[in-house]
């Protein structure tokens, strides 16, 4: 994967300063897939693949058909069922 460098001022004054912490997340994030490319040969290809066979009713929530679905949306139908 490679990413890139987003246009806006905010970023490009973040990659100028190198005051030891006070990077981006996206920068944090480029420097751990580095950090973890250099340990895992198949680093992307495992984050991809972890996007397949997810179970929905492990997720606080999800978008489908452009409708917003919550776990708390039927919490309590749930939580009847089982008693």
């Amino acid at each position: 994967m490679h990413f890139i460098q987003c246009a806006c001022r905010f970023t490009e004054h973040c990659t100028m300063c190198d005051n030891g912490g006070g990077g981006s997340k996206r920068e944090e994030m480029k420097k751990l897939l580095k950090q973890l490319r250099s340990v895992y040969d198949k680093v992307d290809m495992n984050i991809y693949n972890s996007t397949k066979n997810v179970n929905l009713n492990t997720l606080i929530s999800y978008v489908k058909d452009e409708e917003i679905h919550h776990f708390m949306d039927d919490y309590d139908k749930k939580k009847e069922n089982a008693t």
